[in-house]
């Protein structure tokens, strides 16, 4: 059994999200029975989970949130990190939020969270998408991220 610690609906109202620990499930309002995808980004932390629950972080709850075209979704995790991913094709990207100064260009913002050690007091809890611009926000401790996608490049 698994606790559900937000829920969203796309903003073109056909879908919904739902976010436990462990998963986000995206549903297909016309069909009740089942999500249509399960997003699993914390398969990692799985063999962590009587550390997780030692120390209160197993109730921690992320929250998710969509993208203003509804064809994306994004949630929050520990070291700071958090995920965007395509609603209906199979693309998942893990990010770091990053304060000012500490960012390598060289590596930029995309990880791999199954490589990283945990550290469970720095979490991005809280997710906002703007809704008419490609702009995230995230909340994490006491800082505040805002993220901006960049057009391509011009040649």
């Amino acid at each position: 059994m698994t606790t559900i610690s937000d829920v969203a609906f796309s903003p073109d109202g056909r879908f919904m999200c739902s976010r436990d620990y462990l998963t986000m499930k995206l549903w297909d309002l016309r069909v009740e029975k089942r999500p249509f995808k399960t997003i699993k980004f914390h398969d990692h932390l799985v063999s962590k989970l009587c550390d997780l629950y030692e120390n209160d972080s197993i109730f921690d709850k992320f929250e998710c949130s969509w993208s203003n075209d509804s064809m994306r979704v994004m949630t929050g995790s520990y070291n700071n990190n958090f995920f965007t991913c395509d609603v209906l094709g199979d693309g998942i990207r893990a990010m770091k939020a990053l304060k000012p100064g500490q960012a390598d260009p060289s590596q930029g913002s995309i990880i791999d969270p199954s490589r990283e050690l945990l550290d469970s007091s720095q979490k991005a809890l809280h997710a906002a998408w703007h809704p008419r611009q490609d702009l995230i926000a995230l909340g994490a401790k006491d800082y505040g991220y805002l993220y901006h996608k960049r057009g391509r490049p011009r040649d």
